[in-house]
C-alpha cells in the first residue's frame, strides 16, 4: 500500500457523487476509482469524475490489490453480499445507511465485523436531524 488511501466508489449513484465531492475536499490526494455492474456506466463515471479508474464489477474491485478500501453506496438490498465481499479482501468499507436490510442481517455477520482486521463505519446523514439543524 502507498502513502495515499485508494478507495473505490461501489456504485455510481447520487449518493457517492455526494461522498465523492467530501472526499476530494478533505483528501484531495486519494486516489479514487469507481466500480458498477456495468463497465459502460463505471467507465462514464470515472470520465464525468476524472477518477483513476473503472471496475466492470464490484468482484473485480474487491479483488484488485490497486483499491485499500471501498465506499458501499449501492442500494441496502446489495449491503450484506457486498460487505461479506469486503471481510474476505480484507477490505475496509464505509457502508451508506441502512447498513443492512433486517437486524437478522447484521446479528449473522456482526461477529466476522467484530473480529475483522478492516475498519468498518457507517455513512450517517445528518442533515435531517433535529439536533443538526439546532447546531447550525
Amino acid at each position: 500500500m502507498g502513502s495515499a488511501l485508494r478507495l473505490c466508489l461501489l456504485g455510481t449513484g447520487k449518493i457517492n457523487v455526494r461522498h465523492l465531492k467530501v472526499v476530494r475536499r478533505l483528501r484531495p490526494e486519494m486516489e479514487i476509482t469507481v466500480a458498477s455492474r456495468s463497465l459502460a456506466a463505471a467507465q462514464a463515471f470515472r470520465r464525468s469524475f476524472n477518477l483513476e479508474g473503472a471496475f466492470g464489477s464490484y468482484e473485480e474491485a474487491l479483488a484488485s490489490p490497486e483499491v485499500d478500501a471501498v465506499l458501499v453506496g449501492t442500494p441496502p438490498k446489495s449491503h450484506l453480499s457486498l460487505v461479506e465481499g469486503c471481510l474476505a479482501a480484507g477490505k475496509s468499507a464505509l457502508i451508506e445507511k441502512p447498513v443492512f436490510n433486517s437486524f437478522a442481517e447484521l446479528r449473522a455477520l456482526y461477529p466476522r465485523l467484530r473480529d475483522a482486521k478492516g475498519l468498518y463505519m457507517v455513512g450517517e446523514n445528518l442533515h435531517y436531524a433535529p439536533f443538526h439543524r439546532r447546531l447550525k
